[in-house]
C-alpha cells in the first residue's frame, strides 16, 4: 500500500470512528435522561420492546446491507441500486404482513415495533450505499440526523404526551423516517442516470438478496439472541426494575463493540480490495484476529476500577448496581473485535453457511449458559456473554485454519 493509501484510509477511518461515536454519544447521552425519567421499571419495559425491535429487524432486514456491499464491490455500481429496491419491497411486503397479523390480535404495541423495524432497514440501506460509496460525510450525516430528531421528539413525547416507553420507539420511528428522507434526496441527485428496472430484473436481484441473506438470517438470528435473550429471561423471571438496571449496564457497555464495529466499517471497504486483488494474506488475518484479543483484558482492568457512585451520579440511587454487570458486560464484548476481523474473510468469499454454524453453536453455549448461571443468581448471567464469545471466537479461529488449509490445497 502506498503513502498516500494509507493517508486516505487513515482519513477515512478516523472519520467513521468519529461519526459513529458521535452518533452513539448522543443515545448515551440521552441514557441519564431516560433512566431518571421513566425510573428502573420504565426503563426495564423500554429494554423489552427494544430487544423485540431486534428480532423484528431481523427478518425485515435480510442483511440488505451486506448485500449491497458485496454487490458493489464484485459486480461494481452498475445496477446495485436494483438490489436496494428489491430489498426494500421484500422489507415492505414483510412488515405489512406483521402488522395485519398482529393487528388481527389487537396487539398494537407490535405494530409499532414492525413500523420501526422497516424505517430502521431503509435507514440502514442509505447507509450501506454511503460506505460502499466511501462517502463518510452523507454517512455521518444520515446518522446525526436519525439520533438527533428521534431524541429531540422523544424529549417532547415524554415531557408533553406521556411516560410510556413506547413513546421512544414512536420517536426512533420518525428519525429513521427523515434520515431516509434526507439521504434518498441525496442519492437521486448523485445518480448520472436512472436504470429501468423490469419485473425480470426485479425477480433476479431478490434471487440475490435470497441466496445472501437467507444463510445468513440464522447467524444473524444467533448473534441477536447473545444480545437479547436475557432481556426475556429477567423480563419472565425478575421483575422490571431489575432488567432496568440489568439493561443500563449493558447499553454502557455496548461502547466497546460500537467502537470495533466503526472501525469495522472503515477498514471493510480496503478489507475487500485487497482481498480482491490477493494482496492480503490469510496468515495476517489470523494474526490481527489474534491481537484483539488483548482488547479484553484490558478494558475489563479499566471498567472494574469505576467505583458505583459513578453509576449513581449518572443514572440516579435507583441504578447503584449497574457497576456489578458492567465490568463483566465489557469482558465479554470486547471478544467482537477477534470475530469482526475473520468474519470479514467469510463475508467475502461467501463461506457464510460456516460463519452461521459457528454463531448457533455459539448461541446455544450462550442459552444453556443463561439457565447454568441463573442458578446462582441474577449477577452471574452476564457471563454468559463472555463464555459464548469465546467459544465462538476459538471456534471460529480453528474453522478459518481448516478452510484456508483446504483452500490452499
Amino acid at each position: 500500500m502506498s503513502k498516500f493509501e494509507e493517508i486516505l484510509l487513515f482519513k477515512r477511518m478516523l472519520a467513521y470512528i468519529s461519526g459513529e461515536l458521535i452518533t452513539k454519544l448522543i443515545p448515551f447521552l440521552f441514557l441519564p435522561y431516560l433512566t431518571r425519567v421513566l425510573g428502573p421499571d420504565g426503563y426495564g419495559e423500554l429494554a423489552y420492546y427494544l430487544a423485540l425491535l431486534a428480532f423484528f429487524f431481523i427478518f425485515c432486514n435480510l442483511n440488505q446491507g451486506a448485500a449491497i456491499q458485496r454487490y458493489f464491490y464484485f459486480y461494481g455500481h452498475r445496477s446495485f441500486d436494483l438490489i436496494k429496491k428489491a430489498g426494500l419491497i421484500y422489507s415492505m411486503v414483510i412488515t405489512v404482513l406483521v402488522c395485519i397479523f398482529t393487528g388481527l390480535t389487537n396487539n398494537y404495541e407490535l405494530i409499532l415495533l414492525a413500523i420501526c423495524s422497516y424505517f430502521q432497514v431503509l435507514h440502514n440501506t442509505s447507509l450501506s450505499i454511503f460506505q460502499s460509496k466511501e462517502d463518510a460525510t452523507s454517512y455521518i450525516k444520515t446518522q446525526l440526523i436519525a439520533v438527533i430528531i428521534s431524541s429531540v421528539i422523544t424529549i417532547l413525547l415524554i415531557s408533553f404526551v406521556s411516560k410510556d416507553p413506547l413513546m421512544r420507539i414512536f420517536s426512533l420511528a420518525i428519525g429513521y423516517l427523515i434520515a431516509f428522507q434526507c439521504t434518498h434526496v441525496l442519492l437521486k441527485k448523485s445518480k448520472k442516470r436512472e436504470i429501468k428496472i423490469t419485473f425480470i430484473k426485479l425477480v433476479l436481484g431478490l434471487k440475490y438478496l435470497f441466496a445472501f441473506g437467507l444463510p445468513l438470517l440464522l447467524n444473524n438470528l444467533a448473534f441477536v439472541l447473545k444480545g437479547q435473550f436475557d432481556r426475556f429471561f429477567i423480563y419472565e423471571y425478575y421483575t422490571k426494575a431489575e432488567l432496568g438496571i440489568y439493561a443500563v449496564a449493558f447499553q454502557l457497555a455496548s461502547i466497546v463493540p460500537l467502537v470495533l464495529m466503526a472501525v469495522n466499517k472503515a477498514l471493510t471497504p480496503y478489507i475487500y480490495k485487497r482481498l480482491k486483488n490477493k494482496q492480503l494474506s490469510n496468515v495476517l488475518i489470523f494474526k490481527y484476529a489474534l491481537a484483539a484479543l488483548i482488547l479484553a483484558p484490558i478494558t475489563f482492568s479499566i471498567s472494574y476500577i469505576l467505583p458505583s457512585n459513578f453509576f449513581v451520579y449518572f443514572f440516579g440511587s435507583d441504578f447503584e448496581n449497574v457497576s456489578v454487570y458492567f465490568p463483566i458486560f465489557v469482558f465479554g464484548l470486547s471478544l467482537h473485535g477477534s470475530y469482526l476481523i475473520i468474519s470479514n474473510y467469510f463475508f467475502f468469499f461467501g463461506k457464510t453457511k460456516l460463519l452461521t454454524i459457528v454463531n448457533i453453536l455459539s448461541t446455544l453455549v450462550y442459552i444453556a449458559s443463561i439457565f447454568l448461571l441463573n442458578i446462582l443468581g441474577l449477577e452471574f448471567l452476564p457471563f454468559a456473554i463472555f463464555i459464548s464469545n469465546i467459544f465462538l471466537v476459538v471456534t471460529l479461529l480453528i474453522v478459518f485454519l481448516v478452510d484456508i488449509k483446504k483452500t490452499e490445497n
